[in-house]
């Protein structure tokens, strides 16, 4: 405190009481002529050289104590330092959030608050639902999708007629607090297995939507709609389906002018920017195929975005929309028995893929091969040979999923989060297995090399099988389990075993995270806290990982009776989507809070002006 005390009272900063450039902005209480010796201070001192020593929980208390601090404990550049020095899991930027904008101030506040309450609420014994909205959609909800970090959201919809399918984006963070519909396009029929990412394409920052939809072959007309079929579970169509891929891009920049607080929704301005901009969704790639389509994927390789598909659980493609080359990958043949492509993940920073297949070797008994294989290099069919692999026996793997490798990328005036400069999240392989019910948790987590470089040493990180661990293995039965994969978070749902309907009935949903047991051998990692940013420590991870969510008795009883239509998941942000049967609307439930917008700040900063520091 000695050290601060002298830092006051040095020539620069008493010149800087006479010349701040904030003192005519100020509201009175920072006088020099008042009885309280904060407020003699310049506004600028106090927010670069006393509230940088202060604790979140300090900046919040210091917020109610009158008008003058409630204005200045907004200040943004108060949320972008504690920002730069958490160390938790952190929502991802979108390529077009403007670090340096003051539209955007407030958003940096909710990354805050929203990464640490999460944490605290995902960490306690008992994980509750914090926020619990509805969001009326017109149309009856197939498949949902939410773009990392939550920020949008893609629904595949139907009308009540049910001939009319399209493809609707939302805004779900809008600073007005609504949930707002931006853009539709038709997609002919049911589009499913939504994927999508912010990718640039074509020098255009936007978010890439990938889907599947079905017809009959050769156009086959039969009276039955193919959409009216199940996607979940094995059918057996009146005619063969074929199956088509649809690569679509919109705009970010279109987006983030609708969604511009300083226009009114229902303005001629607006109006006028809707128009003038044209049709937000553009295509990007079109495929079709003859046989099955699963396990679609969005990633970016050599910085160009490309997406992928298991095809009838034997070959892996992998497609450029630049250049539109086809990749297709078939693995090495097991001697005796037939294998499945479960799952594939792409590893683009370091070229390579995980594979994970099954080998049945008897009724009860499956092989499971996790592989790591070289990515390809030239277009066409080739087979290829693993680089490395283990083995796991003695499941029945009724399905595998894999979370996403969730690395952000940074654009801009972005700056480099702590996280991002430390190591990179663990890979998740989520097993369910049959004969008993359950889900089994693999961990693949990233080694490291240093490299050389002039007088410094460049860490590298990357994946090998070397550091795979099982975190955990759950027996689920009496009920079938579902997972909503997620690095560290992930949500899952039990349903009845003898439920066949293609919406699932829900018994129970769960919170999982990952209790993060790593190999002996594996470097000490940095301890377990949220950085300097709060006056107390980070909660352990509980003893029991799995955790029930306590919903309202509406929401369990439309679940329980009329099942699950459509789910989505983002774990950075904590946000559940969920569509009930038929329903016309999406049930939004956050794990995390959020700090809305206070119409006071708004009143008073007009006349004050004083954020026009930033």
């Amino acid at each position: 405190m000695a050290t601060l005390t002298n830092t006051l009272t040095t020539p620069r900063y008493r010149l800087g009481l006479i010349a701040s450039t904030l003192n005519k902005y100020v509201p009175s209480p920072f006088s020099r002529t008042t009885t309280c010796s904060i407020f003699k201070l310049s506004p600028d001192l106090v927010l670069d050289e006393i509230l940088p020593h202060l604790c979140i929980e300090d900046i919040i208390s210091l917020r109610r104590v009158n008008k003058t601090f409630f204005i200045l404990t907004h200040a943004p550049i108060i949320w972008k330092r504690f920002l730069l020095r958490m160390n938790i899991p952190l929502p991802p930027f979108r390529p077009s959030f403007r670090y340096t904008h003051d539209a955007t101030d407030h958003e940096v506040e909710h990354l805050v608050t929203r990464a640490i309450s999460l944490d605290d609420n995902w960490r306690r014994g008992k994980t509750c639902i914090r926020s619990n909205k509805c969001v009326s959609t017109q149309y009856q909800v197939l498949d949902l999708v939410m773009v990392p970090g939550g920020k949008f959201l893609v629904a595949s919809v139907k009308d009540q007629p049910g001939y009319r399918f399209n493809l609707t984006l939302y805004v779900m963070d809008h600073p007005r607090g609504i949930v707002q519909a931006l853009a539709r396009i038709p997609t002919i029929s049911k589009a499913y297995f939504l994927q999508a990412k912010y990718v640039e394409w074509k020098g255009k920052r936007g978010i890439m939507i990938v889907y599947c939809r079905r017809r009959f072959q050769n156009h086959s007309r039969t009276g039955v709609d193919p959409s009216d079929f199940s996607v979940r579970t094995d059918i057996d169509p009146p005619l063969p389906f074929a199956y088509e891929v649809k690569c679509l891009h919109v705009d970010l920049e279109t987006l983030e002018n609708m969604v511009d607080p300083c226009l009114e929704p229902q303005s001629e301005e607006y109006v006028s920017l809707r128009m003038d901009r044209g049709p937000p969704f553009q295509e990007v790639e079109f495929i079709e195929l003859d046989h099955v389509v699963t396990g679609l994927t969005l990633f970016e390789f050599n910085r160009a975005p490309f997406f992928g598909f298991l095809q009838a659980e034997g070959k892996i493609v992998l497609v450029d929309p630049g250049t539109r080359q086809l990749f297709v990958m078939t693995c090495a043949d097991h001697p005796d028995h037939e294998h499945r492509i479960r799952a594939f993940r792409v590893l683009p920073g370091q070229k390579e893929l995980i594979v994970v297949r099954t080998v049945s070797l008897s009724e009860n008994n499956d092989l499971m091969l996790v592989e790591l294989y070289k990515a390809p290099v030239y277009h066409g069919s080739y087979q290829y040979t693993c680089v490395d692999s283990y083995t796991v026996s003695g499941k029945l793997v009724a399905s595998v999923q894999i979370s996403d490798h969730g690395i952000p990328t940074t654009t801009g005036d972005q700056p480099q989060l702590h996280p991002s400069n430390g190591p990179p999240p663990p890979i998740s392989i989520y097993v369910r297995t049959s004969k008993p019910s359950g889900v089994i948790h693999h961990c693949l987590w990233p080694s490291f090399m240093d490299i050389p470089m002039d007088e410094l040493i460049r860490r590298t990180w990357f994946y090998d099988l070397s550091q795979a661990t099982v975190q955990t293995s759950h027996v689920s039965a009496p009920y079938d389990i579902h997972v909503l994969p997620g690095a560290y978070r992930a949500m899952m749902y039990t349903v009845r075993p003898d439920d066949r309907n293609d919406d699932l009935r829900l018994v129970s949903f769960r919170r999982y995270i990952n209790p993060g047991n790593v190999p002996f051998d594996y470097p000490e990692k940095e301890p377990d806290s949220f950085g300097p940013v709060l006056g107390r420590p980070r909660y352990l991870i509980p003893a029991h990982v799995y955790s029930s969510i306590d919903l309202t008795l509406s929401a369990s009883a439309q679940l329980a009776t009329t099942g699950i239509s459509a789910v989505a998941w983002d774990e950075t942000i904590g946000r559940l989507c969920v569509v009930a049967g038929k329903e016309q609307k999406i049930r939004v439930w956050d794990f995390s809070n959020a700090v809305q917008p206070d119409g006071r700040l708004s009143k008073w900063t007009k006349t004050s002006n004083l954020f026009q520091r930033s």
